[in-house]
């Protein structure tokens, strides 16, 4: 189950923090931070950072520089599982409606000026 964070882990300083570092580092194109659950699982819900990566772009490459500006930004007692996705993986589409996004690249979610009646 993906929704809303019932009790976010981030302040509001702490959110445009992450969101500024997320903006440093290129192939990410949007970055999400939803609640997740695992439906028949006794851990409780999480609260998750996903990455959408640009086509091409390497997570491991990704995560090495995140990983290092997570440490200037994040509160040590705030702990993020991250989950990088393609464009169209089937996740996508339920992050998204969370509202939970907190960065999308520059020119996300426009169309092409020829697809304008698309």
């Amino acid at each position: 189950m993906i929704g809303a964070p019932s009790d976010p882990q981030l302040t509001e300083e702490a959110r445009v923090a992450l969101s500024t570092a997320v903006a440093g580092i290129p192939g990410i194109l949007e970055a999400h931070v939803p609640q997740i659950s695992m439906g028949g699982s006794s851990d409780p819900p999480r609260q998750v950072l996903v990455l959408v990566l640009a086509d091409g772009a390497r997570s491991d490459q990704v995560m090495q520089a995140l990983g290092q500006k997570l440490h200037e930004v994040v509160p040590a007692d705030v702990y993020f599982d991250i989950l990088p996705l393609t464009p169209r993986h089937q996740l996508v589409s339920a992050v998204r409606k969370t509202g939970c996004q907190i960065f999308g690249a520059p020119g996300m979610g426009r169309r092409p000026w020829w697809q304008f009646w698309a």
